[in-house]
């Protein structure tokens, strides 16, 4: 992992999220995605905490990053994008592959059937093999994406408990099931479903960095089994990086 340098404040104290993302632009040349700007205060210890702007689409409204369309649709949307997904409680990694499945289906265009929708999860736990590692018990990991028994799994955790299929819980839910299809509960027009759609992509990057990162950290203290973190994903991507390596404060 590298960062760039904020030299350019010349103080003592630590650089707050917002004065860490705009160095990272200039240094980048472009502007930083969510999971970009938590990596750089990862790896210099530094907490990743928009509370105090309202979220990470409002940090960067806040700095004049965002378009007009990223405008209307934080406008229209804000309280999805906040409650349901950069805030939104996690367990396990169930409801961030459900949410990115639904965006890969173009879910939020033609609500997918559950079949299409536990399916396409099962796809990507395959290409997260550390979440399925980490998360599916070891019967569902054998179960392949469709079958009969993957797809009543799913059903029960985290479709049902992503659209108030448990009459137990408590809490808001964004989704529904409508004639064996998972939909929305608000309504996107047609101008804003591919906005909306690349928002809510860069919060889940962001979510399953960060979520993959917390178990495994959690898991290899237990464990002594190797894991891939997010920080040697990011040397592979970047192997010249300790000759670029400077430090945020």
């Amino acid at each position: 992992m590298f960062a760039p340098s904020l030299a350019l404040l010349k103080r003592q104290q630590q650089p707050t999220l917002l004065e860490t993302y705009q160095i990272l632009k200039e240094y980048l040349g472009y502007r930083p995605t969510a999971r970009q700007t938590w990596v750089a205060r990862l790896g210099e210890q530094l907490r990743f905490d928009t509370q105090k702007q309202g979220g990470w689409f409002e940090l960067l409204a806040q700095a004049g990053d965002l378009g007009e369309e990223e405008l209307r649709v934080l406008n229209r949307h804000g309280d999805f994008l906040r409650a349901g997904v950069e805030n939104t409680a996690l367990n396990k990694s169930f409801k961030l592959i459900l949410l990115l499945a639904l965006l890969e289906l173009d879910g939020l265009r033609e609500p997918p059937t559950l079949a299409a929708l536990a399916s396409h999860s099962r796809y990507l736990f395959e290409r997260h093999p550390e979440l399925a590692r980490l998360d599916l018990p070891a019967k569902q990991q054998a179960l392949s994406a469709d079958s009969p028994a993957w797809l009543s799994y799913w059903k029960s955790n985290p479709i049902k408990f992503s659209s108030g299929g448990n009459p137990g819980a408590k809490g808001e839910y964004w989704f529904e099931v409508r004639e064996d299809r998972f939909c929305p509960r608000f309504a996107v027009s047609e101008e804003d479903i591919d906005p909306l759609h690349r928002m809510v992509q860069e919060l889940l990057d962001l979510r399953l960095a960060q979520y993959q990162q917390r178990k495994i950290a959690s898991a290899a203290a237990i464990s002594p089994e190797p894991f891939t973190t997010i920080h040697d994903e990011e040397q592979a991507l970047a192997p010249d990086a300790k000759a670029r390596q400077v430090t945020l404060i």
